[in-house]
């Protein structure tokens, strides 16, 4: 694969990554939580979101096997004791993550339309791509991904303990169930990207 455009997928992750925790954080602080502003969370600094497995390890795999890409971050630290309307609260933080990568690929498909350019247009879908994928990942409700903290607030008190064993034991564990259903993760948030994509062109052009 060329070298270019390995670099330039990693720094569309990192940039997107980085604008999905900041959501996080933001939405914490409008709910009564300044927990991640105070631990420089809500910050463009990509050191303060990296994640050894899902930031750097995951997307470059993707990119090397001409995968979907996906990856995540840190989780943003939050007192759920001081959001707004406890565990509900604490679920529309976890969507604004996704909500904001969902919002930059419809700004770049958008883009595509509006100017037309053949080469503009085969980096903004690449970063259209890109975010899409990280939403459709993120979505996945396995601790620590959103998609788990969304659902909590819904889920019976036994998923909820199970989330809570394994929110304890990091980002591995997520690693481990993607890497055994891989493909299966692969077909689906590619079919899902294709179709949000085609949507919004349809709708816009």
């Amino acid at each position: 694969m060329n070298l270019d455009i390995i670099i330039i997928g990693f720094l569309f992750v990192l940039f997107s990554m980085i604008i999905h925790e900041i959501a996080h954080g933001i939405m914490a602080l409008w709910l009564g939580d300044c927990t991640a502003k105070n631990m420089g969370r809500i910050s463009l600094n990509p050191t303060k979101h990296l994640d050894l497995s899902l930031s750097i390890f995951l997307p470059i795999v993707c990119i090397l096997t001409n995968s979907p890409i996906i990856g995540g971050a840190k989780p943003v630290p939050i007192n759920k004791n001081n959001l707004k309307w406890g565990n509900i609260g604490m679920a529309i933080v976890s969507l604004a993550g996704p909500l904001s990568n969902f919002i930059l690929a419809i700004l770049a498909i958008s883009l595509i339309v509006i100017f037309n350019n053949p080469i503009a247009s085969i980096y903004l879908l690449f970063f259209a791509k890109i975010n899409l994928g990280l939403m459709i990942f993120n979505l996945i409700p396995i601790p620590p991904l959103d998609g788990s903290k969304i659902l909590y607030p819904l889920a019976p008190d036994f998923i909820k303990g199970l989330f809570d064993k394994i929110e304890m034991r990091g980002s591995w564990i997520a690693l481990i169930v993607i890497i055994l259903f891989s493909s299966e993760i692969s077909v689906f948030v590619s079919f899902l990207q294709s179709l949000i994509i085609n949507v919004f062109m349809a709708f816009l052009s």
